[in-house]
């Protein structure tokens, strides 16, 4: 019987070194493209969600249901303006109730104590304390609001006369602001409403063409007297 001695090769062939490189070198390369592709899209999202029309939008949508859920239902005003120029919206025939009154600006008044005290309650001519203004600047493209202090004894807000209240506090709400509707229903001849204030706000960035129109509402919660 014949015996041949077999000798076993250790180690690996040229070859097959090239062909584990070529295999690392595709996995690398697809888990580059993947991790690539994930970056990308995350910072895609993170720039649309944390744009500034989407944080002004949001804003918007914040300070406008905050101030008018606390206001008295029973005083608050609806303007247009041009510019520094107010001018409250009344019915354009009468009788006035039912007709839906249109404008670029509203005025919330409102009591700076979360609850009325009651030298407030005893005292039915304190319609509010304090205010806020919020407009459209179309120059500036931008919604506008002013804080200031409301003289109930004299009616004095946020426009004196026809004039927007120079005293206030003023604050950007907004930019990038292609249009701005505030509305409400009459329920008199005077313009008064019920308590009810919409918003129909459209923002524009024009580096992407892209836009966001919010339509929202507030509905006033105190009513005095």
């Amino acid at each position: 019987m014949m015996y041949r001695n077999k000798k076993f090769r250790q180690g690996l062939t040229l070859i097959e070194l090239i062909l584990a490189s070529v295999i690392a070198v595709m996995i690398s390369l697809i888990m580059g493209m993947l991790l690539y592709a994930e970056q990308k899209n995350w910072n895609s999202t993170y720039t649309r969600v944390n744009k500034g029309i989407e944080i002004d939008a949001l804003q918007t949508m914040i300070t406008f249901g905050i101030n008018g859920r606390k206001s008295n239902k029973m005083n608050y005003r609806v303007y247009n303006n041009v510019g520094d120029q107010f001018t409250r919206v009344v019915p354009l025939s009468l009788p006035g109730a039912g007709q839906v009154l249109t404008g670029t600006a509203v005025e919330f008044r409102y009591w700076t104590e979360n609850v009325p005290t009651p030298a407030i309650m005893n005292n039915t001519s304190n319609t509010a304390d304090a205010y806020i203004l919020m407009y459209f600047d179309r120059a500036g493209k931008r919604l506008m609001m002013d804080r200031g202090t409301y003289d109930y004894v004299g009616d004095i807000g946020g426009v004196i006369g026809n004039q927007r209240n120079s005293n206030a506090a003023t604050q950007v709400v907004a930019e990038n602001v292609e249009n701005l509707k505030f509305s409400h229903t009459a329920k008199n001849d005077n313009g008064d409403g019920d308590g009810s204030i919409r918003m129909d706000i459209t923002l524009v960035d024009h580096s992407t063409n892209r836009s966001i129109t919010l339509k929202t509402a507030s509905l006033m919660r105190n009513v005095w007297p």
